[in-house]
Protein backbone atom coordinates (compact mmCIF):
# COMPACT_ATOMS: atom_id res chain seq x y z
CA UNK A 1 0.00 0.00 0.00
CA UNK A 2 2.61 2.36 1.12
CA UNK A 3 4.38 1.68 -2.67
CA UNK A 4 1.43 2.19 -4.46
CA UNK A 5 0.58 5.85 -2.43
CA UNK A 6 4.31 6.81 -3.52
CA UNK A 7 3.48 6.10 -7.08
CA UNK A 8 0.62 7.99 -7.23
CA UNK A 9 2.71 11.06 -5.45
CA UNK A 10 5.07 10.80 -7.73
CA UNK A 11 2.90 10.27 -10.77
CA UNK A 12 0.95 13.91 -9.56
CA UNK A 13 5.05 15.39 -9.18
CA UNK A 14 6.03 14.48 -12.79
CA UNK A 15 2.24 16.00 -13.80
CA UNK A 16 3.16 19.10 -12.05
CA UNK A 17 6.69 19.31 -13.31
CA UNK A 18 5.59 19.31 -16.88
CA UNK A 19 2.73 21.35 -16.90
CA UNK A 20 5.40 24.37 -14.87
CA UNK A 21 7.71 24.46 -18.31
CA UNK A 22 6.30 26.87 -20.95
CA UNK A 23 8.56 25.80 -23.47
CA UNK A 24 6.69 23.40 -26.19
CA UNK A 25 7.90 20.71 -28.41
CA UNK A 26 8.37 23.14 -31.35
CA UNK A 27 9.89 26.24 -29.83
CA UNK A 28 12.80 24.50 -28.18
CA UNK A 29 16.24 23.28 -29.97
CA UNK A 30 16.06 20.77 -27.85
CA UNK A 31 14.47 17.47 -27.89
CA UNK A 32 11.56 16.24 -26.13
CA UNK A 33 13.67 13.81 -23.93
CA UNK A 34 16.03 16.54 -23.21
CA UNK A 35 13.52 18.84 -21.89
CA UNK A 36 11.50 16.17 -20.42
CA UNK A 37 15.32 15.37 -18.25
CA UNK A 38 15.38 19.26 -17.29
CA UNK A 39 11.85 18.81 -15.94
CA UNK A 40 12.41 16.04 -13.72
CA UNK A 41 15.45 18.00 -12.59
CA UNK A 42 13.64 20.69 -11.43
CA UNK A 43 11.15 18.87 -9.98
CA UNK A 44 13.64 17.31 -7.48
CA UNK A 45 13.07 13.83 -9.26
CA UNK A 46 16.26 13.24 -11.24
CA UNK A 47 18.08 12.09 -7.90
CA UNK A 48 14.89 9.42 -6.71
CA UNK A 49 15.20 6.06 -7.04
CA UNK A 50 13.48 5.95 -10.02
CA UNK A 51 14.71 8.62 -11.18
CA UNK A 52 18.61 7.89 -11.06
CA UNK A 53 17.56 4.50 -12.65
CA UNK A 54 15.81 6.18 -15.73
CA UNK A 55 18.48 8.65 -16.17
CA UNK A 56 21.53 5.94 -16.42
CA UNK A 57 19.20 3.44 -18.56
CA UNK A 58 19.06 6.49 -20.97
CA UNK A 59 23.02 7.00 -21.29
CA UNK A 60 23.41 3.16 -21.60
CA UNK A 61 21.06 3.01 -24.48
CA UNK A 62 23.33 4.97 -26.26
CA UNK A 63 26.89 3.31 -24.70
CA UNK A 64 25.95 0.05 -25.30
CA UNK A 65 23.33 -0.17 -27.72
CA UNK A 66 22.18 -3.87 -29.30
CA UNK A 67 23.20 -3.68 -33.19
CA UNK A 68 20.69 -4.42 -35.40
CA UNK A 69 20.38 -5.24 -39.31
CA UNK A 70 17.59 -3.73 -41.69
CA UNK A 71 14.98 -3.88 -42.17
CA UNK A 72 13.63 -4.84 -38.51
CA UNK A 73 10.84 -5.02 -36.37
CA UNK A 74 10.37 -5.33 -32.87
CA UNK A 75 7.67 -5.58 -30.16
CA UNK A 76 8.52 -4.78 -26.36
CA UNK A 77 6.99 -3.50 -23.35
CA UNK A 78 8.11 -0.65 -20.76
CA UNK A 79 6.95 -1.43 -17.15
CA UNK A 80 6.10 1.62 -14.74
CA UNK A 81 7.95 -0.37 -11.85
CA UNK A 82 11.07 -0.62 -14.37
CA UNK A 83 12.53 2.28 -15.98
CA UNK A 84 13.81 1.33 -18.98
CA UNK A 85 15.80 2.67 -22.28
CA UNK A 86 16.44 0.65 -25.72
CA UNK A 87 19.44 1.59 -28.01
CA UNK A 88 19.18 -0.09 -31.44
CA UNK A 89 22.86 0.54 -33.62
CA UNK A 90 22.37 -0.05 -37.76
CA UNK A 91 23.96 1.21 -40.68
CA UNK A 92 22.79 3.01 -43.66
CA UNK A 93 24.29 3.35 -46.97
CA UNK A 94 24.81 6.72 -48.63
CA UNK A 95 22.24 7.09 -50.81
CA UNK A 96 19.18 5.30 -48.92
CA UNK A 97 16.17 6.62 -47.17
CA UNK A 98 15.60 5.79 -43.79
CA UNK A 99 12.08 5.16 -43.04
CA UNK A 100 11.16 4.77 -38.82
CA UNK A 101 7.70 4.09 -38.00
CA UNK A 102 6.33 3.72 -34.13
CA UNK A 103 3.41 2.45 -32.98
CA UNK A 104 2.33 2.44 -29.22
CA UNK A 105 -0.47 1.29 -27.07
CA UNK A 106 -0.83 3.18 -23.43
CA UNK A 107 -2.59 5.72 -21.79
CA UNK A 108 -3.53 8.27 -23.92
CA UNK A 109 -1.15 10.64 -21.65
CA UNK A 110 2.00 8.84 -21.66
CA UNK A 111 4.69 9.70 -24.31
CA UNK A 112 7.44 7.83 -25.55
CA UNK A 113 10.45 9.49 -26.53
CA UNK A 114 11.85 8.04 -30.20
CA UNK A 115 15.15 9.60 -31.18
CA UNK A 116 17.51 9.61 -34.03
CA UNK A 117 21.31 9.40 -32.89
CA UNK A 118 24.45 9.45 -35.08
CA UNK A 119 27.30 7.31 -33.84
CA UNK A 120 30.91 8.01 -35.33
CA UNK A 121 33.79 6.22 -33.15
CA UNK A 122 35.80 8.20 -30.51
CA UNK A 123 32.82 11.47 -30.48
CA UNK A 124 29.88 11.71 -28.44
CA UNK A 125 26.49 10.72 -30.27
CA UNK A 126 24.70 12.97 -31.84
CA UNK A 127 20.90 14.37 -31.98
CA UNK A 128 19.82 14.07 -35.50
CA UNK A 129 15.74 13.91 -35.11
CA UNK A 130 12.68 12.54 -33.24
CA UNK A 131 9.22 11.89 -33.31
CA UNK A 132 6.25 11.22 -30.59
CA UNK A 133 4.62 8.45 -29.30
CA UNK A 134 2.75 6.69 -32.43
CA UNK A 135 4.83 8.56 -36.37
CA UNK A 136 7.87 8.36 -38.27
CA UNK A 137 11.12 9.72 -38.80
CA UNK A 138 12.05 10.19 -42.33
CA UNK A 139 15.63 10.84 -43.08
CA UNK A 140 18.28 10.26 -45.66
CA UNK A 141 21.29 9.51 -45.68
CA UNK A 142 24.52 11.53 -47.40
CA UNK A 143 26.73 9.30 -46.69
CA UNK A 144 27.58 5.66 -45.25
CA UNK A 145 26.44 5.89 -41.30
CA UNK A 146 26.04 4.45 -38.57
CA UNK A 147 22.99 5.30 -36.61
CA UNK A 148 20.93 3.95 -33.30
CA UNK A 149 17.35 4.70 -32.58
CA UNK A 150 16.95 5.48 -29.13
CA UNK A 151 13.38 4.60 -27.70
CA UNK A 152 12.62 5.61 -23.73
CA UNK A 153 8.82 6.58 -22.48
CA UNK A 154 8.31 9.01 -19.60
CA UNK A 155 8.16 7.49 -15.71
CA UNK A 156 5.48 5.64 -14.36
CA UNK A 157 4.53 4.54 -18.04
CA UNK A 158 2.96 0.86 -18.70
CA UNK A 159 3.38 1.15 -22.83
CA UNK A 160 3.97 -1.09 -25.66
CA UNK A 161 5.62 -0.28 -28.80
CA UNK A 162 5.83 -1.77 -31.94
CA UNK A 163 8.83 -0.57 -34.14
CA UNK A 164 9.74 -0.95 -37.41
CA UNK A 165 12.75 0.07 -38.86
CA UNK A 166 13.64 0.19 -43.51
CA UNK A 167 15.27 1.88 -45.90
CA UNK A 168 14.04 2.42 -49.64
CA UNK A 169 16.35 4.47 -52.42
CA UNK A 170 15.90 8.32 -52.34
CA UNK A 171 15.83 7.98 -56.27
CA UNK A 172 13.62 7.49 -58.58
CA UNK A 173 14.44 4.76 -60.97
CA UNK A 174 16.09 6.24 -64.08
CA UNK A 175 14.62 3.52 -66.41
CA UNK A 176 10.40 3.17 -66.38
CA UNK A 177 9.67 -0.18 -64.42
CA UNK A 178 7.26 -0.66 -67.11
CA UNK A 179 9.61 -0.98 -69.87
CA UNK A 180 11.23 -4.05 -67.46
CA UNK A 181 15.02 -2.64 -67.28
CA UNK A 182 17.73 -4.85 -65.70
CA UNK A 183 21.02 -4.21 -64.35
CA UNK A 184 23.52 -6.32 -65.40
CA UNK A 185 27.00 -4.51 -64.29
CA UNK A 186 27.44 -2.91 -60.83
CA UNK A 187 29.98 -0.04 -59.03
CA UNK A 188 33.46 -1.47 -59.36
CA UNK A 189 33.40 -4.35 -61.80
CA UNK A 190 37.22 -4.05 -64.13
CA UNK A 191 36.89 -2.03 -67.06
CA UNK A 192 39.74 -2.58 -69.89
CA UNK A 193 41.23 -5.37 -68.40
CA UNK A 194 41.38 -3.92 -64.84
CA UNK A 195 43.08 -0.71 -65.83
CA UNK A 196 39.88 1.15 -64.63
CA UNK A 197 36.59 0.70 -62.33
CA UNK A 198 32.78 0.46 -63.38
CA UNK A 199 31.80 4.28 -61.72
CA UNK A 200 28.20 3.66 -61.92
CA UNK A 201 25.64 0.87 -62.88
CA UNK A 202 24.69 -0.69 -66.30
CA UNK A 203 21.11 -1.00 -66.94
CA UNK A 204 19.81 -2.88 -69.86
CA UNK A 205 16.72 -2.55 -71.84
CA UNK A 206 15.20 -2.40 -75.85
CA UNK A 207 17.26 -0.17 -77.46
CA UNK A 208 15.48 4.14 -77.70
CA UNK A 209 13.56 2.86 -74.40
CA UNK A 210 12.55 6.06 -72.72
CA UNK A 211 15.26 7.53 -69.97
CA UNK A 212 13.37 9.11 -67.50
CA UNK A 213 14.42 11.84 -64.40
CA UNK A 214 15.52 10.53 -61.41
CA UNK A 215 14.79 13.47 -59.20
CA UNK A 216 13.22 16.88 -59.66
CA UNK A 217 15.96 19.15 -61.01
CA UNK A 218 17.78 21.13 -63.73
CA UNK A 219 19.79 19.95 -66.71
CA UNK A 220 23.18 21.46 -66.53
CA UNK A 221 25.09 19.18 -69.12
CA UNK A 222 23.44 17.91 -72.28
CA UNK A 223 26.72 17.08 -74.85
CA UNK A 224 28.68 14.59 -76.00
CA UNK A 225 31.90 12.65 -74.96
CA UNK A 226 34.49 9.16 -76.00
CA UNK A 227 33.21 7.60 -73.13
CA UNK A 228 30.02 8.30 -72.48
CA UNK A 229 28.90 9.29 -76.25
CA UNK A 230 25.46 11.17 -75.75
CA UNK A 231 25.55 12.28 -72.45
CA UNK A 232 22.92 14.21 -69.79
CA UNK A 233 24.00 15.54 -66.93
CA UNK A 234 20.39 16.65 -64.26
CA UNK A 235 21.45 17.98 -61.05
CA UNK A 236 18.48 17.87 -58.19
CA UNK A 237 17.32 20.14 -56.34
CA UNK A 238 18.51 20.95 -53.41
CA UNK A 239 21.66 17.87 -53.24
CA UNK A 240 24.93 18.31 -53.56
CA UNK A 241 25.41 15.75 -56.63
CA UNK A 242 24.45 15.11 -60.21
CA UNK A 243 23.22 12.00 -62.19
CA UNK A 244 25.25 10.89 -64.89
CA UNK A 245 23.16 9.70 -67.83
CA UNK A 246 25.38 8.22 -71.01
CA UNK A 247 25.38 6.10 -73.94
CA UNK A 248 22.01 7.86 -75.15
CA UNK A 249 20.80 7.22 -78.66
CA UNK A 250 18.98 10.50 -78.39
CA UNK A 251 18.94 13.02 -76.23
CA UNK A 252 15.67 15.05 -75.57
CA UNK A 253 16.03 17.45 -72.41
CA UNK A 254 17.75 20.50 -73.32
CA UNK A 255 20.38 22.59 -70.93
CA UNK A 256 19.09 24.23 -68.40
CA UNK A 257 15.56 22.55 -68.85
CA UNK A 258 13.86 21.92 -65.38
CA UNK A 259 12.36 18.80 -65.09
CA UNK A 260 10.12 16.66 -62.55
CA UNK A 261 10.88 12.87 -61.58
CA UNK A 262 9.58 10.42 -64.23
CA UNK A 263 9.73 13.05 -67.37
CA UNK A 264 11.36 11.72 -70.49
CA UNK A 265 14.93 13.03 -70.93
CA UNK A 266 16.31 10.87 -73.42
CA UNK A 267 16.44 7.44 -75.13
CA UNK A 268 18.77 4.07 -74.43
CA UNK A 269 21.29 3.22 -76.70
CA UNK A 270 25.03 1.95 -76.63
CA UNK A 271 27.27 5.38 -78.15
CA UNK A 272 30.91 5.77 -77.40
CA UNK A 273 33.07 3.17 -75.90
CA UNK A 274 29.42 1.29 -75.57
CA UNK A 275 29.16 0.49 -79.53
CA UNK A 276 30.16 -3.32 -78.97
CA UNK A 277 27.57 -3.65 -76.35
CA UNK A 278 23.78 -4.29 -76.08
CA UNK A 279 21.93 -1.03 -75.85
CA UNK A 280 22.07 -0.05 -71.90
CA UNK A 281 21.82 3.21 -70.05
CA UNK A 282 25.71 4.00 -68.20
CA UNK A 283 23.76 5.54 -64.71
CA UNK A 284 26.28 7.57 -62.55
CA UNK A 285 26.33 10.23 -59.57
CA UNK A 286 29.20 12.79 -59.23
CA UNK A 287 29.81 14.85 -56.00
CA UNK A 288 32.29 16.74 -54.91
CA UNK A 289 34.62 14.55 -54.15
CA UNK A 290 34.04 12.17 -57.31
CA UNK A 291 31.59 9.25 -58.26
CA UNK A 292 30.06 6.93 -55.68
CA UNK A 293 28.11 4.01 -55.89
CA UNK A 294 24.38 4.98 -57.13
CA UNK A 295 22.77 1.88 -56.44
CA UNK A 296 21.46 2.78 -53.01
CA UNK A 297 20.02 5.64 -54.71
CA UNK A 298 18.36 3.75 -57.03
CA UNK A 299 17.31 -0.13 -55.36
CA UNK A 300 13.80 -0.84 -55.80
CA UNK A 301 13.95 -4.72 -54.49
CA UNK A 302 14.29 -4.27 -50.55
CA UNK A 303 12.93 -6.56 -48.31
CA UNK A 304 9.75 -5.13 -45.50
CA UNK A 305 10.69 -6.14 -41.93
CA UNK A 306 9.26 -9.49 -40.84
CA UNK A 307 6.36 -9.45 -38.88
CA UNK A 308 6.12 -10.45 -35.01
CA UNK A 309 5.10 -13.79 -34.69
CA UNK A 310 6.86 -14.67 -30.89
CA UNK A 311 4.21 -14.38 -28.37
CA UNK A 312 3.93 -11.30 -27.02
CA UNK A 313 2.49 -12.09 -23.78
CA UNK A 314 6.14 -13.63 -22.37
CA UNK A 315 7.62 -10.01 -22.72
CA UNK A 316 9.63 -8.56 -19.98
CA UNK A 317 9.14 -12.42 -18.26
CA UNK A 318 11.89 -14.80 -17.05
CA UNK A 319 12.03 -17.49 -19.51
CA UNK A 320 15.24 -20.39 -19.81
CA UNK A 321 16.61 -22.18 -22.71
CA UNK A 322 15.05 -26.13 -23.36
CA UNK A 323 18.92 -27.09 -23.60
CA UNK A 324 22.14 -25.69 -23.86
CA UNK A 325 21.36 -23.05 -26.69
CA UNK A 326 23.39 -19.96 -28.16
CA UNK A 327 22.26 -16.65 -27.90
CA UNK A 328 22.73 -15.14 -31.06
CA UNK A 329 24.29 -10.95 -32.13
CA UNK A 330 21.34 -11.22 -34.79
CA UNK A 331 17.79 -12.87 -35.31
CA UNK A 332 19.66 -15.18 -37.69
CA UNK A 333 21.59 -18.71 -36.36
CA UNK A 334 24.13 -17.52 -38.96
CA UNK A 335 25.50 -14.11 -36.99
CA UNK A 336 27.79 -14.84 -34.20
CA UNK A 337 27.46 -15.76 -30.79
CA UNK A 338 27.02 -13.51 -27.92
CA UNK A 339 27.00 -15.98 -25.50
CA UNK A 340 25.83 -19.83 -24.81
CA UNK A 341 23.49 -20.57 -21.82
CA UNK A 342 22.36 -23.65 -19.92
CA UNK A 343 18.88 -25.04 -20.09
CA UNK A 344 18.82 -23.61 -16.46
CA UNK A 345 19.92 -20.49 -17.19
CA UNK A 346 17.07 -17.20 -17.06
CA UNK A 347 16.69 -14.61 -19.59
CA UNK A 348 14.96 -12.09 -19.20
CA UNK A 349 12.31 -11.52 -22.58
CA UNK A 350 12.73 -7.65 -23.57
CA UNK A 351 11.56 -7.60 -27.08
CA UNK A 352 10.27 -10.04 -29.83
CA UNK A 353 11.33 -10.06 -33.69
CA UNK A 354 10.36 -11.94 -36.16
CA UNK A 355 10.44 -15.72 -34.37
CA UNK A 356 12.94 -14.19 -32.13
CA UNK A 357 12.97 -13.08 -28.39
CA UNK A 358 16.04 -10.46 -27.74
CA UNK A 359 17.04 -11.38 -24.18
CA UNK A 360 19.08 -9.82 -21.20
CA UNK A 361 21.35 -12.61 -20.08
CA UNK A 362 22.22 -11.31 -16.44
CA UNK A 363 20.78 -8.09 -16.75
CA UNK A 364 23.66 -7.29 -18.94
CA UNK A 365 24.14 -9.33 -22.29
CA UNK A 366 22.10 -8.51 -24.98
CA UNK A 367 21.04 -11.17 -27.69
CA UNK A 368 18.86 -12.91 -29.78
CA UNK A 369 17.22 -16.26 -29.71
CA UNK A 370 14.50 -18.02 -31.28
CA UNK A 371 11.35 -18.44 -29.02
CA UNK A 372 11.20 -21.93 -29.47
CA UNK A 373 14.00 -22.58 -27.70
CA UNK A 374 12.67 -20.85 -24.57
CA UNK A 375 10.42 -21.89 -21.94
CA UNK A 376 9.04 -21.08 -18.97
CA UNK A 377 7.51 -24.28 -17.49
CA UNK A 378 9.11 -25.57 -13.90
CA UNK A 379 12.62 -27.41 -14.15
CA UNK A 380 11.58 -28.90 -11.23
CA UNK A 381 9.77 -29.23 -7.86
CA UNK A 382 11.96 -29.67 -4.87
CA UNK A 383 11.17 -29.55 -1.02
CA UNK A 384 13.42 -27.44 1.28
CA UNK A 385 15.11 -28.84 4.17
CA UNK A 386 15.50 -25.50 6.08
CA UNK A 387 13.25 -22.19 6.34
CA UNK A 388 14.43 -19.87 3.62
CA UNK A 389 14.45 -16.38 2.85
CA UNK A 390 12.36 -15.64 -0.46
CA UNK A 391 14.15 -12.73 -2.08
CA UNK A 392 12.89 -9.87 -3.76
CA UNK A 393 15.51 -10.04 -6.53
CA UNK A 394 19.42 -12.19 -7.00
CA UNK A 395 21.18 -10.43 -4.80
CA UNK A 396 21.98 -10.91 -0.93
CA UNK A 397 21.29 -7.11 0.10
CA UNK A 398 18.20 -6.93 -1.02
CA UNK A 399 14.27 -7.42 1.05
CA UNK A 400 12.72 -10.97 1.31
CA UNK A 401 9.25 -10.82 0.25
CA UNK A 402 8.65 -13.42 3.23
CA UNK A 403 10.14 -16.61 5.09
CA UNK A 404 9.22 -20.23 3.15
CA UNK A 405 9.01 -22.55 6.06
CA UNK A 406 10.97 -26.50 5.97
CA UNK A 407 8.98 -28.70 4.33
CA UNK A 408 6.93 -26.50 1.82
CA UNK A 409 8.03 -27.42 -2.38
CA UNK A 410 8.94 -24.95 -4.66
CA UNK A 411 8.49 -24.83 -8.22
CA UNK A 412 12.37 -24.16 -9.86
CA UNK A 413 11.89 -21.56 -12.98
CA UNK A 414 15.47 -21.34 -13.71
CA UNK A 415 18.93 -20.10 -11.78
CA UNK A 416 21.33 -17.24 -12.23
CA UNK A 417 24.83 -18.17 -10.59
CA UNK A 418 23.97 -19.46 -7.14
CA UNK A 419 20.12 -18.02 -7.08
CA UNK A 420 17.24 -19.95 -7.88
CA UNK A 421 14.30 -18.27 -9.70
CA UNK A 422 11.44 -19.72 -7.72
CA UNK A 423 7.96 -20.01 -7.64
CA UNK A 424 5.95 -20.64 -3.66
CA UNK A 425 2.45 -21.13 -4.13
CA UNK A 426 1.40 -17.73 -5.87
CA UNK A 427 4.60 -16.43 -4.83
CA UNK A 428 8.00 -15.50 -7.46
CA UNK A 429 11.02 -14.64 -5.63
CA UNK A 430 14.97 -15.89 -5.38
CA UNK A 431 16.58 -18.75 -3.42
CA UNK A 432 20.25 -17.99 -2.54
CA UNK A 433 21.89 -21.45 -1.63
CA UNK A 434 21.26 -24.26 -3.89
CA UNK A 435 21.93 -26.13 0.10
CA UNK A 436 18.98 -25.11 0.79
CA UNK A 437 17.59 -27.12 -1.83
CA UNK A 438 17.14 -31.15 -1.76
CA UNK A 439 15.17 -33.49 -3.91
CA UNK A 440 11.54 -34.28 -2.89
Amino acid sequence: MKSHKFFIFLYFLLLFAACKSNRGLFSSKKSAHSEYSERLENAGLKQSVLGKKWSSSAEKSLAQPVDIVLPYRETGYFQAAGPRAEGLRFNIRQGEKLAIHIHTIADSSAKLFTELWRITPNQPAKFIAETDSSGAIIFESDQDLTLLLRIQPELLVNLEYTVSVSTGPSLAFPVRITDNPKISSFWGADRDGGIRKHEGVDIFAKKRTPLVAAANGTITRVNENNLGGKVIFLRPHDKSYSLYYAHLDSQIATQGQKVKTGDIIGLMGNTGNAKTTPPHLHFGIYTRNGAVDPFPFIERDRKMPAPVISDKKNLNELMHANAESTVFTQPDIKSGAVTKVKDSDLMEIVGATDEWYRVLVNDSVNGFIPEKLLSSKPLQKKTISKTGRLLHSPDVTTAALKLVAAGSTIEILGRRGNFFYVKDKSDFGWFQNPDLLTTK
